[in-house]
């Protein structure tokens, strides 16, 4: 560890490669996905996890495999959202398969429910998020049928406008869910 006057900068060695945190908030963020990346391996192993990967998001997973192999931050982005994804399945509601909806993996409920799960720090309505909350609205409803309901489940934070402004274009957000959704077995 060493310090640069202002934060820590703490260089681990693990079995996924040489890890660097920029803070101890850092340090812990990267303990908590080292730890979700081991679950995710074996969860990796389950049956209900493999099918529903294999049936539902063959073209999701092949595109995250390109983006896998061209950055660390967002393969560790990719292993989160599956291992939440697991975790939603296992401790919230049945995943029926995983959907590609506007390039991005989501879960479909048995009940036809969509669930956008984001491994993510905090979220402001900007210009931005809303055209990527409009073009998952528009591609869930052009490309998944007889969708029930939509939810985004959030590993940090949400403010107040982005989550009215969510609400009223039908999602219901879940922020803070690592207590649920990262939750050993």
């Amino acid at each position: 560890m060493r310090n640069d006057g202002l934060i820590n900068v703490y260089q681990l060695t693990t079995d996924y490669g040489p890890v660097t945190a920029e803070s101890t908030a850092a340090l812990q963020a990267r303990v908590a996905e080292l730890s979700a990346m081991a679950t995710m391996e074996e969860m990796d192993r389950s049956e209900v996890f493999t099918d529903s990967l294999v049936k539902g998001a063959k073209g999701t997973v092949r595109g995250a495999a390109a983006h896998l192999a061209t950055s660390s931050s967002v393969a560790r982005f990719y292993r989160l959202t599956a291992q939440m994804m697991a975790g939603y399945h296992r401790n919230v509601a049945p995943v029926e398969r995983v959907v590609n909806v506007a390039g991005r993996p989501m879960a479909r409920r048995k009940d036809g429910g969509l669930v956008l799960l984001a491994a993510v720090d905090y979220v402001f309505w900007t210009k931005d998020v809303a055209a990527k909350v409009d073009m998952i609205d528009r591609s869930a409803g052009a490309q998944v049928p007889a969708v029930s309901g939509k939810e985004l489940w959030l590993t940090g934070e949400i403010d107040g406008a982005a989550r009215t402004e969510l609400e009223a274009r039908g999602w219901r957000v879940t922020p803070n869910a690592n207590s649920v959704l990262l939750k050993e077995g």
